[in-house]
């Protein structure tokens, strides 16, 4: 029973410095900095190979985000099922989506790093989000 008292003052104690640290260390930002964060651009790079299953509620997620300085970028990755008509269809409904042909993959690269590369080429914004289809 003393250990886990032990254990329990000792957790109590370390989580309580974190706490104070944090209360010294991280301030809110002010009215001026908070409203210049969301003036700026954001690109969401979405890449997607053989996703028709979940793309659509992927991409729709994405869209309806009440941020408004934002573009969607989806890299259709040489997919055989029917995800670049399902991006078709939702692109012919917001210009916030820019749907991208993926390239053939070069033999010295992985395919997901060559398509997010390949994303942040087409991207206009200095912040890129990258989330997985």
């Amino acid at each position: 029973m003393n250990l886990l008292l032990c254990f329990a003052i000792t957790y109590l104690l370390y989580t309580s410095i974190i706490l104070f640290r944090n209360s010294l260390e991280l301030k809110a930002l002010n009215d001026s900095k908070s409203s210049q964060l969301f003036e700026k651009k954001v690109s969401v790079c979405i890449p997607a190979r053989n996703e028709e299953k979940g793309i659509q509620k992927c991409v729709i997620s994405i869209l309806n985000q009440s941020y408004q300085n934002l573009e969607v970028l989806v890299l259709d990755d040489e997919s055989i099922d029917d995800t670049f008509e399902i991006l078709t269809s939702i692109s012919n409904q917001s210009e916030k989506l820019k749907i991208i042909k993926g390239s053939p993959k070069p033999s010295d690269w992985l395919g997901k790093p060559w398509a997010c590369h390949q994303l942040s080429l087409q991207a206009t914004s200095d912040i890129l989000i990258y989330i997985d289809a």
